[in-house]
């Protein structure tokens, strides 16, 4: 968990795998919506200065991803994104067969 549990908004999640490549996430799972950084930074090519703030490096905050949810996403729908996320996030572990 990236910032605080508990000062912070609960409606919004900074999670880090170390070795995750968040870019790669991104597009092995492309029925989940999540980002790699604000809107604001959307786009720039460049890591969550915020996460640089907190004192994260360039390699932690490219393996951090952010997931927003609101009063209407239910739990089955939280579960499922997670376990979608949660595999392709394993599968980037795996070491190379060569």
């Amino acid at each position: 968990l990236n910032g605080s549990a508990e000062v912070r908004y609960h409606g919004n999640l900074n999670l880090r795998r170390d070795g995750l490549d968040g870019a790669r996430l991104m597009s092995e799972c492309r029925d989940v919506a999540f980002s790699l950084g604000s809107a604001c930074a959307s786009g720039s090519g460049r890591s969550s200065h915020v996460l640089r703030a907190l004192g994260l490096s360039e390699k932690e905050a490219r393996s951090s991803i952010r997931i927003g949810f609101g009063r209407y996403t239910t739990m089955e729908e939280l579960e499922e994104a997670a376990e979608i996320i949660n595999r392709a996030a394993a599968a980037q572990q795996l070491p190379v067969k060569g």
